[in-house]
């Protein structure tokens, strides 16, 4: 049959198991948020891209047009000048600065409209390399989130079984020791310390001559005084049978 200190010891290694894997969890949690904000902020990007493409395609069709206009109007001034209809020499010097206006407006128009093809060409192609890079991004977050949600299940599961260990456990100690243990392990990870000759082996101080010789001879469930851990002794040349630390202790006050 376990003794307290043997039960206290089993529960403490069942804790630290039990925060190890909750801190597993958490961490599985955040880089699973993480890698869905990334995945969104992905997907929101190309949103927002979209209608920029399309205003740039829309401001080349614009131009295109724009210049078929300034064209027929050219068409049409060169059949009127060409046509012999017009024999006053000043309205034939309007017509032809005219003319002139409208071919600047012409080369102006096939200049930007280069220009905007250019820009419309690079802007294709860098949204098709986002378009490429977000669906490698969304195939990678899949597999992740796929490997993520398998360790999630395996560590639920763990953490299931290491929490029904802990009932079973606490259910052997009595329940003002379990108090204390509880108080303890609220604010440190290890509340019980194995006594290393005079020397707790949580604080790592010298403990009373008079602690030592009553953790050593099993008086009771005896407390480092400084630390107020729950100290045990390995008993020296002992041959341990299973995965348990065998150790011993008696029983005595405890604050």
């Amino acid at each position: 049959m376990l003794t307290v200190i043997q039960s206290l010891l089993n529960l403490q290694m069942l804790d630290s198991r039990i925060r190890t894997i909750r801190k597993k969890i958490q961490r599985n949690e955040e880089e699973s948020e993480r890698y869905l904000r990334k995945q969104e902020n992905d997907r929101k990007k190309l949103t927002d891209l979209k209608p920029m493409k399309e205003r740039e395609m829309l401001a080349l069709a614009n131009k295109e047009l724009e210049l078929k206009g300034v064209e027929a109007k050219l068409d049409a001034l060169k059949k009127k000048l060409y046509s012999g209809d017009i024999t006053s020499s000043k309205e034939l010097s309007q017509w032809e600065k005219n003319m002139e206006i409208f071919e600047k407006l012409k080369e102006r128009l096939e200049e930007e409209i280069i220009t905007q093809m250019v820009h419309v060409e690079t802007f294709q192609v860098s949204f098709e390399e986002e378009v490429s890079r977000i669906k490698q991004q969304d195939s990678r977050v899949e597999h992740f989130l796929g490997q993520a949600q398998e360790e999630l299940v395996v560590l639920t599961e763990e953490l299931s079984g290491l929490t029904q260990k802990r009932e079973r456990v606490t259910s052997t100690i009595p329940a003002p020791v379990y108090r204390e243990y509880d108080k303890l392990i609220q604010r440190i990870t290890d509340p019980l310390a194995e006594l290393v000759e005079e020397t707790c082996g949580g604080c790592r101080l010298t403990v009373p001559l008079a602690i030592e010789k009553a953790a050593r001879k099993e008086e009771g469930l005896i407390r480092c005084p400084n630390c107020s851990r729950f100290l045990y002794s390995k008993p020296k040349d002992s041959i341990y049978k299973s995965n348990r630390l065998y150790l011993k202790a008696g029983e005595g006050t405890f604050g």
